[in-house]
This record gives C-alpha cells, sequence and structure tokens, in this order.
C-alpha cells in the first residue's frame, strides 16, 4: 500500500479518482524525470509540477508536488509530499491518501 502525504488543499475536494490520477501523474512525472505535466480527463483538468526537492515532515521524506486542477468540483491547489519508497513500488490496487492535519491554512485541513 503507498502514501500520499497532503501539505495542503486549497479550494474544490477533490475525489479519491482525481487524487489517485495526480499521483500515478507524479509517479510518471519521477520516474521520467519530467518536471511538469498536463492530464485531461471528463472530470478535471491538472497541472502538475516538481522540482524534485524533498521535504521533511517528522519521519516522512519526499518529492514536493505541486498541482492546479480545475475539475467538475471547482478549481483546487493541491502541495503533497509522496516518499521515494512509494514512487518506486507500489500496487495500483492501494490507494489511501494520508492526511496530516495542523499544516498550511487550517480553513484547508
Amino acid at each position: 500500500m503507498f502514501e500520499i502525504y497532503c501539505l495542503m488543499v486549497g479550494g474544490a475536494n477533490l475525489t479519491d479518482q482525481m487524487r489517485d490520477l495526480l499521483f500515478y501523474s507524479s509517479r510518471e512525472m519521477f520516474r521520467e524525470g519530467r518536471h511538469n505535466a498536463h492530464v485531461v480527463t471528463d472530470d478535471l483538468e491538472a497541472r502538475i509540477e516538481t522540482a524534485f526537492k524533498t521535504a521533511v515532515l517528522g519521519y516522512i521524506a519526499g518529492p514536493v508536488f505541486s498541482a492546479e486542477v480545475d475539475s467538475i468540483r471547482g478549481k483546487a491547489t493541491v502541495h503533497y509530499i509522496i516518499r521515494d519508497r512509494d514512487l518506486d513500488s507500489i500496487d495500483p490496487d492501494d490507494s489511501p491518501w494520508m492526511r496530516v492535519v495542523g499544516l498550511g491554512d487550517p480553513r484547508w485541513n
């Protein structure tokens, strides 16, 4: 099972499927060494970026990704960490997101 640590979400709430799409797109960016991606589906359009800088939050460490999302639920900005080990070994049937509360703007936690 992999875990994604959401640092901050501003705007519309995203569904698990939308979050999963962000994760899989970020994983491909990581594997291919790309700094940005543009993802379009029937439900959303997202621009994902990373500088591949590692952030550490307690025992969690990994590259930080940011996404600007325009979805059927509205617009959102998402910042999240994916651990290196989760980027390398993933079971696509497992997709829980772990929310880290108390970070960023309290309105978004």
